[in-house]
């Protein structure tokens, strides 16, 4: 692919996961306002949104690390282990919201998700501002002059 084709889709993938972490955090809001019947519907949400992280986390590490690695600026290997940081975050994070629900613990792994989602959401945000720039990953090897002469 492309580095503008990885970046259209990654950034798709992004949108679908900020939706996720929307629907869960509305979600574990309602279970925290008592609506009991949201249990079952808060721990299918938190398998769905572990599982598509799961997914994206492997997509970006095959389809844009090595874009980052061989292109790109004299700070993208921080951004790449910044980027593994977070995976690693956030991964964790997930996999402690699913020890959660199956524990049967609503109301705790509803007040677990919650910053969760804000911290998946902020990251995504960040990664599209800070990485998925349209100047970082261009299909073309030329860097056009930024000076006249």
């Amino acid at each position: 692919m492309k580095p503008s084709e990885v970046r259209k889709a990654l950034l798709i993938e992004h949108a679908r996961l900020r939706r996720r972490a929307r629907v869960l955090a509305r979600l574990a809001d309602l279970s925290l306002r008592g609506d009991a019947r949201r249990s079952g519907r808060l721990r299918d949400a938190v398998a769905r949104m572990a599982g598509s992280l799961e997914r994206h986390v492997a997509s970006e590490e095959k389809l844009l690390f090595p874009l980052l690695a061989e292109g790109g600026d004299a700070w993208m290997t921080l951004r790449i282990e910044r980027l593994r940081r977070v995976h690693e975050v956030h991964l964790g994070a997930l996999s402690r919201l699913k020890d959660l629900g199956r524990n049967g613990d609503a109301g705790g792994l509803a007040q677990a998700a919650l910053p969760v989602c804000a911290t998946v959401r902020e990251d995504l945000e960040a990664e599209d501002r800070d990485i998925l720039r349209p100047e970082l990953l261009r299909d073309d090897t030329v860097v056009p002059e930024s000076f006249g002469g």
